[in-house]
């Protein structure tokens, strides 16, 4: 009884090491795994600063839509957690957006946010 138990752990591990093998993404120790190539970044296009100016309204226009419709679902109280936290996410969007006064001055402040503007006098 004994022999058929290791018999049959042998033929199991026999078995497992034969499907291992034969599997292409398998990888045993020492061995170098097939690494995936990296996927080519996408180039964002290249607007004109009227084509970046008419987008910039567009997605002004989307914004303050979706927070309209959040906000008379929140003050008719129709209005579920998931909803309340997408308006507040909204809010907050649509706060930065506006500060942002032209695309000169919005890619300066997104990227040096510790940069204190000067003050005018």
């Amino acid at each position: 009884m004994q022999m058929n138990l290791q018999a049959a752990k042998g033929f199991v591990l026999a078995s497992l090491a034969a499907l291992l093998t034969a599997l292409p993404n398998s990888a045993f120790a020492g061995e170098k795994r097939p690494t995936a190539p990296a996927p080519a970044q996408k180039k964002a296009p290249a607007f004109t600063p009227e084509e970046r100016a008419k987008r910039r309204q567009q997605i002004k226009e989307r914004l303050a839509k979706q927070v309209s419709e959040l906000q008379k679902k929140k003050a008719s109280s129709t209005i579920n957690d998931e909803e309340r936290q997408r308006l507040q996410r909204l809010e907050v969007l649509a706060s930065r957006f506006g500060k942002q006064t032209s695309p000169a001055g919005a890619k300066a402040a997104v990227n040096n946010p510790a940069v204190a503007k000067p003050s005018k006098k």
